[in-house]
């Protein structure tokens, strides 16, 4: 198995990336960015700083029997001032990776890394099943469940083995610009400072986390034993409501918190409640394993002995 990873610098990345060089499998990395240092010395990985331009002599050079294809602008609210590059990045450079891997690795197996963002407001709050309507509501969205499509059927055109894996709100340690993360950032600096007002928007809105480990864990089984031309939720199947966070950081801070609602980070609410279904992959053998609190505490973990080396801009 030799595995080719896009985006490789980015949250999912890496913790794919560490797993299978633990199970000794062969890994390709493409980033912008250069390899991580606490990576750089492992004999099983090669790390490419790539430009979209470099993408077809790379792939042949890689000769990878699996792909993940992670590489994208995703930020949706970066989306809305920059929609022209976030359409490049997820759209025109899905189209151009598979371009390369129809003329030079036809043989390989894709994941196609979707959002759960594709999918229209669950209104009756149901889990959302893979076959449920599609309802992009910002250009990061659209960028999504247009690759999406363009993906699927340039494979399916080429003969090409592309399954599709929609993760809902995958957390854990490293990342950053999610709540879970923001959250656990603002309680650090209220223990540095001992001061624990915490200001926050609405937190009535409901969402299924994941952690990492079982997100990792699901897109290797996806990879190796999914279907060809099918679609995969990756979720817990288990809505928590965002004030619930909240609640489980303050009890692990070592200050006292005192949450003020500001006025000005209130923001309407498009989608209420989003909770996948993921009964397919479990049908596969899968299940998630880390329980939410697991999953706080150690992003909690993470931030309290990296924020110093996060502030000065250093990732």
């Amino acid at each position: 198995m030799r595995v080719l990873v896009t985006g490789a610098s980015g949250f999912m990345g890496k913790h794919l990336i560490r797993h299978w060089l633990d199970q000794d499998v062969q890994v390709v990395a493409w980033s912008r960015g250069q390899c991580p240092e606490e990576l750089s010395n492992r004999k099983s990985l090669t790390w490419h700083a790539i430009d979209p331009g470099d993408v077809p002599a790379r792939m042949a050079d890689a000769a990878p029997t699996h792909i993940v294809h992670l590489a994208a602008q995703s930020l949706p609210g970066v989306s809305w001032e920059k929609p022209s590059e976030t359409y490049a990045a997820n759209i025109q450079g899905t189209v151009r990776l598979i371009e390369a891997m129809r003329d030079h690795a036809p043989q390989a197996r894709l994941l196609l890394v979707s959002s759960s963002s594709i999918y229209a407001s669950s209104r009756d709050g149901e889990p959302i099943r893979e076959d449920a309507p599609t309802g992009a509501t910002s250009p990061y969205s659209i960028s999504k469940l247009a690759a999406e499509q363009a993906g699927r059927l340039l494979c399916d055109r080429h003969g090409l083995a592309c399954l599709v894996v929609r993760p809902f709100f995958v957390i854990g340690p490293e990342k950053t610009g999610d709540v879970c993360s923001d959250f656990a950032r603002r309680v650090v600096a209220a223990e540095k400072t001992g001061q624990g007002v915490i200001r926050v928007g609405n937190l009535d809105a409901v969402r299924d986390y994941l952690d990492i480990s079982d997100a990792v864990r699901g897109m290797d089984l996806l990879l190796r034993r999914g279907t060809p031309g099918d679609v995969f939720n990756l979720c817990s199947g288990q809505g928590v409501v965002i004030r619930t966070i909240l609640d489980h950081y303050a009890s692990m801070a070592s200050v006292p918190l005192t949450v003020q609602v500001d006025p000005a980070l209130v923001r309407p609410i498009d989608d209420p409640v989003k909770v996948g279904d993921p009964s397919k992959l479990i049908a596969f053998g899968w299940r998630p394993e880390v329980d939410l609190a697991t999953s706080l505490r150690t992003i909690l973990s993470d931030w309290r002995a990296h924020t110093p080396r996060r502030e000065s801009g250093c990732r």
